[in-house]
């Protein structure tokens, strides 16, 4: 497996092409270009000496060729690691960040044109190249170079913060997923980039002036390099700190406002919801001696004549599960009832004969209204309407979990790189984008747009076990963990899964060990299921009084969730009758948008306050932090 290097002049032009037998070759990053640059300009000027101090006039000639080769490589060669247009975009908010950078390589360019479109002449106008040296490029360069270096050093806490929040903006880049890390990585590309590239120009000038001039300017470029490795390490300094410091969590911003439709979220329905019935549908004695709040456990024994359960020719209006938690409401009023008996609401809303209204305010056409009377024929007390909640299990309610694994195909080398929620023949369960690990944390992303997202083939529902292959939710169990899940060192994620503890929904990842340089998985056998159970002291998230989930038109907040859990609840009665259960799951696909290996992956809650939120998922990048 050996490389050969090419080097090919056509009409004065030099190409370098790299060939490689068997072996994947990889953009090198800017501290090992630097290192193999600084290397071939020591031996240049190596040779610069020997041929000056001998006056070899043959060895002038053949080491301004090799000095053009080495440097039209830097300029123009396939060697640093490729930006990103979007990734440069968000950095261009930076302020003054895009002037210098469009500075520095628009004078870049004009040099390049100069010295390479020439390049068949070996000779160049000793006073045409001194003066274009001086007055065209040192001072442009230097100018922006110690701009953009000061602007590094002395705005750092500024940079860093800009960088966060472009990372965090969903306001531009809705549908663009990037870490605060992965854009300190674009910084530092650009940034060193320029730093390196201008350096090696006004290398070449040096060499180029000493060896057309026959006068050795060898200490004056010295003092160049000395000047470059001392900017340069203050500036790696200052980016290694920023990654330490950066997030590699990944997330998706919400579409704003949300549009009703299974590509944007999910959701438990018909769990624990609102319902309206008279009491002596609910007591079995078919008495109404008691009170609604005696109601705490119960059922609909039957439906009595002019009973609100009597209506059901076009709506779900007869709970046939559990009663529980009842209370009184104003006896008289109007129920504007939902026509469609698998929609997942039973109301829209309730009218009282006081004005006062609990529900959604939608326009209800007059079929669908209902009055709420009371019941006291033959009967010796009035029976009053209640309000409770009814957990009806069955076809028209989903609150099904899936207990089986997703995983990406460790024996084709492939990890897990994107992952998302769905609900998928009422169960709710893990998909995954799985691609194939390459050396230095490369997928093969070629397949972007297209990607095929996996999920487990199993029908739960028929070929499953409750308990073993899927979990169901009940008004005692209905609590989730939120946290994140991350690999032990040198592993990466190959799958996801939902588990239960203590009766409460967690995640799982799945970790395989893997040589970086390599992008071998290894040890496939000894691939681990982890899980962040070690704090059993969670705080929960309360979320008082909401209403749907999708309501507010704008971006849904990020609410601090790590090592807490959340309880599936239904919306707020005088809000919603307490129609939906929330929170919603938020069901778009999560993959970074360069596709790359996570280290790990968690849920979170998002929502504003008066209303139900979502659950989503949030990925952790492979902390490959060297730079």
């Amino acid at each position: 497996m050996q490389a050969t290097l090419l080097i090919i002049a056509i009409v004065g032009q030099f190409y370098i092409v790299t060939t490689q037998n068997d072996v994947t070759t990889r953009p090198r990053t800017i501290s090992e270009l630097q290192t193999e640059y600084l290397s071939s300009e020591e031996k240049l000027w190596q040779k610069i000496d020997q041929v000056l101090t001998d006056s070899d006039e043959n060895g002038v000639n053949k080491t301004t060729f090799d000095a053009l080769k080495v440097h039209r490589y830097i300029f123009f060669g396939d060697t640093f690691e490729s930006n990103s247009y979007w990734r440069s975009y968000l950095l261009y908010n930076i302020e003054n960040f895009r002037d210098y950078l469009s500075n520095i390589n628009d004078t870049l360019d004009e040099n390049y044109r100069y010295l390479f479109d020439g390049a068949e002449q070996i000779h160049y106008n000793p006073l045409e190249l001194k003066l274009w040296t001086s007055d065209k490029m040192f001072k442009r360069l230097k100018e922006n170079n110690r701009g953009l270096f000061d602007l590094t050093v002395n705005q750092r806490d500024d940079i860093f913060q800009q960088i966060q929040t472009e990372a965090k903006c969903c306001i531009r880049y809705v549908n663009y997923v990037i870490s605060e890390a992965q854009l300190v990585r674009e910084y530092y590309a650009n940034v060193g980039k320029s730093l390196l590239r201008s350096y090696a120009m006004s290398q070449l000038a040096y060499m180029l002036i000493s060896l057309s001039l026959h006068r050795n300017l060898h200490d004056e470029a010295n003092v160049e390099r000395k000047f470059y490795l001392e900017q340069y390490s203050e500036f790696r300094h200052i980016i290694e700190n920023m990654l330490n410091a950066a997030s590699l969590e990944l997330w998706k911003c919400n579409p704003a406002p949300y549009l009703d439709s299974p590509i944007y979220y999910t959701s438990i329905t018909n769990f624990m919801q609102g319902y309206i019935d008279n009491e002596i549908n609910l007591n079995g004695e078919h008495n109404c001696d008691g009170t609604c709040s005696d109601f705490k456990s119960t059922k609909n024994h039957q439906c009595q004549n002019d009973t609100l359960c009597t209506h059901s020719n076009f709506a779900r209006t007869r709970c046939t599960g559990d009663v529980f938690d009842c209370s009184a409401i104003e006896t008289n009023g109007i129920a504007c009832l939902v026509k469609d008996e698998w929609q997942n609401r039973r109301y829209n809303y309730v009218t009282f004969k006081n004005g006062s209204m609990n529900g959604r305010n939608v326009l209800c056409f007059k079929a669908e209204q209902t009055e709420l009377a009371t019941r006291s024929e033959r009967l010796p007390n009035e029976c009053g309407n209640c309000f409770c909640f009814c957990d009806e299990p069955g076809e028209k309610s989903d609150r099904y979990f899936s207990l089986s694994d997703v995983s990406s195909d460790i024996g084709a080398n492939k990890i897990v790189t994107g992952i998302a929620i769905r609900k998928i023949n009422r169960v709710i369960q893990f998909s995954i984008s799985e691609r194939e690990l390459f050396g230095f944390g490369k997928v093969n992303d070629t397949l972007r747009r297209t990607q095929i997202w996996k999920n487990n083939s199993m029908d739960f529902l028929n070929d499953g076990k409750n308990g073993n292959d899927y979990f169901t939710l009940t008004k005692e169990y209905r609590s989730i963990n939120l946290d994140a899940v991350v690999c032990p060192m040198n592993k990466v994620v190959t799958g996801v899964r939902f588990q239960v503890h203590n009766n409460r929904l967690h995640l799982e990842i799945r970790a395989t060990e893997f040589d970086y340089e390599s992008g071998k998985l290894q040890n496939l056998e000894q691939s681990e299921w982890i899980n962040n159970l070690i704090s059993e002291n969670r705080d929960e998230i309360v979320i008082d009084a909401p209403d749907s989930p999708t309501w507010p038109n704008n971006i849904q907040p990020r609410i601090d969730s790590n090592n807490k859990f959340i309880q599936f609840r239904s919306t707020d009665i005088k809000k919603d009758l307490a129609q939906l259960t929330v929170p919603y799951i938020e069901s778009v696909p999560l993959e970074a948008s360069e596709p790359h290996p996570l280290s790990g992956a968690g849920l979170y809650y998002k929502g504003e306050d008066g209303f139900g939120g979502f659950i989503a998922v949030k990925l952790i990048s492979y902390d490959s932090r060297k730079i």
